[in-house]
């Protein structure tokens, strides 16, 4: 692993701890390195950090403006809008993540399993994702 991944690794881990007016300075700066959309992992450290504080609108826009979605980026949106209390959003995301070619994995369905319950009704793999 290069150095500069290893520091990116570690920038990431520290995301989780900020506030979003920091975590919006460090992503400010991070675009500007050139960091940003490319690295993926920096993406979903980003979007976590976002929705733990709160700004699930900030992530979502990161989100959309990431050209490049792998499966962890999107289990990190899923959850991310699981967490926050957005049940609906959950099961948009997921539903967008099969049109968008991409299967999901037991991290998808464990985030999805939490939106449903929050909704309070059972979700059918079928419906919650389109595939059965």
């Amino acid at each position: 692993m290069s150095a500069a991944t290893t520091g990116l690794r570690d920038a990431a881990a520290i995301l989780g701890a900020l506030s979003a007016a920091s975590a919006a300075e460090l992503h400010a700066h991070a675009l500007k390195l050139g960091f940003l959309p490319s690295c993926l992992h920096l993406c979903s450290s980003f979007l976590k950090s976002y929705a733990a504080s709160g700004c699930l609108a900030s992530a979502r826009q990161l989100f959309d403006e990431t050209p490049r979605r792998d499966i962890p980026l999107w289990n990190t949106l899923v959850s991310a809008c699981a967490r926050s209390r957005q049940p609906h959003h959950a099961l948009l995301a997921a539903s967008a993540m099969v049109r968008a070619g991409s299967r999901p994995n037991n991290l998808s369905v464990t985030s999805l399993l939490s939106a449903c319950a929050q909704l309070g009704v059972w979700c059918t793999g079928e419906s919650s994702t389109g595939t059965p």
